[in-house]
């Protein structure tokens, strides 16, 4: 337990600050896998740890528009600090899954 070792953690996502006045067009991503590697205690610990949750928020997102209307998102490699806070600064990142967590939305005007 005491060797480096691989391992997928899930953790979930909450979104702040969404904008009262669009429509969300797509299920919102509840989850990320993240590949880390630390030694098996940590693994282990974290296996039965509930994660506090990362949180998403839409004021420091980048958009674009669309031709549905627009899309906010976020890189996941951009949050790697903000997991390493939920994790741990003993493990490693390897890999983020989704790279990119995003969200169709529309304006209300439109959908009516």
């Amino acid at each position: 337990l005491s060797k480096n070792h691989e391992a997928k953690l899930i953790i979930p996502v909450e979104y702040s600050n969404l904008p009262m006045e669009l429509i969300i067009s797509d299920t919102l991503t509840s989850n990320i896998e993240v590949t880390v590697i630390a030694s098996g205690f940590k693994i282990a610990t974290l296996y039965i740890t509930n994660f506090q949750r990362l949180t998403l928020d839409v004021l420091s997102s980048n958009s674009k528009k669309t031709s549905f209307g627009k899309e906010i998102f976020w890189l996941m490699h951009s949050k790697r600090k903000q997991i390493l806070d939920i994790l741990g600064s003993s493990v490693e990142i390897i890999f983020i899954s989704p790279e990119r967590v995003s969200i169709e939305c529309r304006d209300k005007q439109e959908g009516t």
